[in-house]
């Protein structure tokens, strides 16, 4: 790495569990304006350490050593596999949560500071509009058009919010699959109903 800005002796491995949110502040106010282009930092292992400070209401269920998903949207938009190394204790209304991994960002070791995701939990599934799901006789489902033919398909909602929902991909004939195409509206709708 072609550069220096003086904190590698402040932000270490070993000083990572003291560090505070307005620390991180100072820090980041500070630019790393003491970068001197002079010297070579020496990179001689893969594992690294990002610290952020965050709301501790966001992060309450997080704890040392849960894996979570960081993703630097500056850098990329790959998300990669971090575990939890440290949370600090509240300061003001935020923490300093501060993970490490093995997993390398392209540009991430020629920067000090850049924006973070700090994903708790990723769900995979079909997504679909909120508006396509109906109980019918007490199931969750969703109707599709099945070659002009209504037909109501049993789902699992995993994780919603006000417009979208990821589906469980079960993977059998009859449950909701990606290429279906799910009805978001209608009137009078019943399994088995031609489609005009």
């Amino acid at each position: 790495v072609s550069f220096t800005d003086g904190m590698e002796s402040t932000l270490t491995p070993d000083t990572y569990s003291q560090l505070t949110p307005s620390m991180v502040d100072q820090y980041m106010e500070s630019g790393g304006k003491t970068k001197n282009t002079s010297q070579y930092k020496i990179v001689d292992n893969y594992k690294w350490y990002a610290a952020m400070a965050v709301d501790a209401e966001s992060v309450r269920e997080l704890e040392t050593g849960k894996t979570v998903s960081l993703r630097f949207p500056e850098l990329s938009l790959d998300a990669l596999e971090a575990k939890i190394v440290s949370i600090s204790q509240e300061q003001d209304g935020r923490v300093v949560v501060v993970c490490s991994t093995n997993y390398a960002v392209e540009g991430i070791f020629s920067c000090r500071s850049a924006e973070v995701e700090l994903i708790k939990k990723t769900y995979r599934g079909i997504r679909v509009d909120n508006r396509a799901i109906r109980i019918v006789d007490d199931k969750k489902g969703v109707y599709v058009n099945n070659g002009g033919i209504v037909k109501f398909k049993e789902v699992t909602v995993l994780i919603n919010n006000d417009e979208v929902a990821i589906i469980k991909n079960e993977g059998t004939k009859n449950s909701l699959m990606y290429n279906d195409k799910v009805i978001l509206s209608g009137r009078d709708l019943y399994d088995g109903k031609l489609l005009d």
